[in-house]
């Protein structure tokens, strides 16, 4: 007779972490949001898919690797399709981002548009955004919470399934976030960059148990409020040097705050860095058309993805926008 495993007493302690419970009790959960696509695409058979150009630049050749074929569109000045396609054929679909968690309005707009069953919403920089009536809502957890992997699939779809093989990998990419929280995030860099890297693999796993552990342990009421503050200051004090005016809606959560400048920023970039203020590019890998007033072009080289998130109070962040000011007008 086979007897039930208990949960272990006992032993050396453990890290006290809170628990909060799963935040996402009905998301299927994979390591990463590429391979909750792949099973999305897998699950019916896809075999193309319209994305934006203004996106990863792993997702395309992420894609082929498994036969899909990707069809580049691009963005207006909204950062909604230039042209939405009438129709969609068999074995299609329309992968729209829902970029820096600021675009809930054209992910409504899109799905009047086009029939919600062959649209996939990559809401990877929003991660609080509603699934609403797409087929597949993606999101990455590792882009608002400090975990080494993570994505999510939120779909009505119930012919696609979590695999059984779970990922093993998690505690091998746990080096930059220790580095981190021991050292700095300069220290934990290259670490980063390994981890990112082991990602690559799309073939969908279960998510760790390691990743579902620490999810539960992030407070995420205190997240979702705080990067709202935090970028209606920043939006408060930096808006009259953005060139694209931004709105927060009553429940959109942001990844940052988008500063879209007039000239390229990588100068700017490498000063800040050299003053302990690090800003992320996405994605400089993107396919951007040729035209630097394209507003894909615009997005890669001329703006800061200035952080809003809930690491920073009130006076951190009012003390980054004085920084980020000091440091356009230096440049100008």
């Amino acid at each position: 007779m086979s007897v039930e495993p208990v949960e272990e007493i006992g032993g050396y302690f453990g890290l006290a972490l809170p628990d909060f419970g799963d935040h996402f009790p009905v998301a299927l959960k994979f390591q990463s949001a590429r391979a909750a696509l792949r099973a999305v695409l897998e699950s019916a058979g896809i075999k193309r898919i319209m994305i934006p150009a203004y996106i990863c630049g792993c997702i395309p050749g992420s894609l082929a690797e498994f036969g899909v074929t990707a069809e580049t569109y691009y963005l207006d000045d909204s950062l909604y399709p230039v042209s939405v396609p009438e129709f969609i054929p068999e074995g299609c679909v329309f992968l729209y981002v829902n970029y820096f968690g600021l675009c809930q309005s054209n992910v409504d707009r899109l799905l009047g548009e086009i029939p919600p069953e062959k649209v996939v919403i990559d809401n990877s920089q929003a991660l609080f955004a509603k699934p609403g009536p797409a087929w597949a809502s993606i999101y990455s957890v590792r882009k608002f919470i400090g975990v080494p992997d993570g994505g999510l699939l939120m779909t009505s779809d119930t012919n696609i399934k979590v695999p059984e093989d779970e990922d093993t990998e998690s505690f091998g990419r746990m080096k930059h976030l220790l580095l981190r929280m021991a050292h700095s995030a300069r220290d934990g860099y290259a670490s980063y960059l390994e981890s990112e890297k082991t990602l690559n693999n799309a073939k969908p796993l279960r998510m760790s148990r390691l990743t579902k552990r620490l999810l539960a342990s992030s407070d995420m009421k205190q997240t979702q409020e705080r990067r709202r503050e935090n970028f209606l200051v920043l939006a408060a004090e930096l808006g009259m040097y953005n060139t694209f005016k931004w709105t927060l809606d009553a429940e959109s959560v942001p990844l940052c705050y988008p500063l879209v400048l007039g000239s390229d920023v990588d100068r700017l970039r490498r000063k800040l860095a050299a003053r302990n203020i690090f800003i992320p590019t996405y994605w400089p890998d993107a396919q951007t058309p040729t035209s630097p007033e394209s507003i894909e072009h615009r997005l890669v080289h001329r703006s800061l993805a200035v952080p809003c998130d809930q690491r920073y109070s009130h006076d951190a962040i009012t003390r980054l926008a004085g920084e980020l000011i000091a440091s356009v007008k230096n440049q100008n």
